[in-house]
């Protein structure tokens, strides 16, 4: 049979590294702010020195290096909670619409992952809560369903503005493109952040709903094998043996 499998040093290493991402997208917001700055000077025809340019570009670089590595970070210790979290629940019922693997794989598959992660997400609440209360089973609040719906869309928003501000650059480097960009890498990064607080939020809710999960039976169910008892041992009726009337 298998049993529940501990999650809590994957919740724990999934919110560390959204902390690394909020701090990083907040060193970001400054470097960008710089670079607004920059290029508004540049914009205004000022004389804007080869080594500061170099130096906006530098900073940049690295800023963007740190954040990209919280980032994969932060993706590959989520998925493996998250994957952890639902193969726990398939302990507890067979009535899940998507498979563990799935819990993972659904975030790489193009178009599915704009909807598939976040009805999982969705299950794995309203799931536990359904199996505790069809066993009368006290167990935490639950966050409003409103704040996953937010979570979702701010992190859906979050990668429409960071796809659209890269893609400006890539066959114009005008200093007017390169402002948009910027900008949009400023709402980007405000749009990021805010979708970390609130996923942080809702892996330690889950967290704190899913301990009572050990209270509830496996979904598997071993059936005992049906051994027939030995049939009692009667005279046959062509028994030689068998005493005659």
């Amino acid at each position: 049979m298998n049993s529940i499998r501990p999650t809590f040093s994957r919740a724990r290493a999934a919110q560390l590294m959204l902390v690394l991402c909020i701090v990083f997208s907040l060193v970001s917001i400054y470097s960008t702010i710089l670079q607004i700055d920059l290029l508004k000077s540049v914009s205004a025809g000022e004389v804007v020195s080869e080594e500061m340019a170099s130096s906006n570009d530098t900073r940049e670089g690295v800023v963007a290096l740190l954040y990209f590595s919280a980032i994969i970070g932060t993706i590959v210790s989520f998925i493996l909670w998250f994957r952890r979290s639902y193969y726990n629940l398939h302990q507890k019922t067979s009535y899940l619409r998507f498979s563990e693997g799935m819990a993972a794989g659904a975030w790489f598959i193009p178009f599915v992952n704009l909807v598939r992660p976040f009805q999982i997400f969705r299950d794995l609440f309203n799931k536990t809560v359904e199996l505790y209360e069809e066993r009368d089973i006290t167990y935490p609040q639950p966050l409003a369903k409103s704040v996953m719906g937010i979570w979702w869309t701010l992190w859906i928003v979050s990668n429409i503005l960071s796809n659209i501000a890269s893609r400006m650059t890539r066959d114009d480097s005008s200093v007017n493109t390169l402002l948009d960009s910027s900008y949009l890498t400023l709402a980007y990064h405000g749009t990021s952040i805010l979708a970390a607080i609130l996923l942080i939020q809702l892996i330690r809710n889950y967290e704190s709903l899913s301990t009572q999960l050990e209270l509830l039976p496996d979904e598997n169910i071993f059936l005992v094998e049906q051994v027939p008892l030995p049939n009692a041992i009667a005279p046959a009726a062509n028994d030689t043996n068998a005493p005659t009337a």
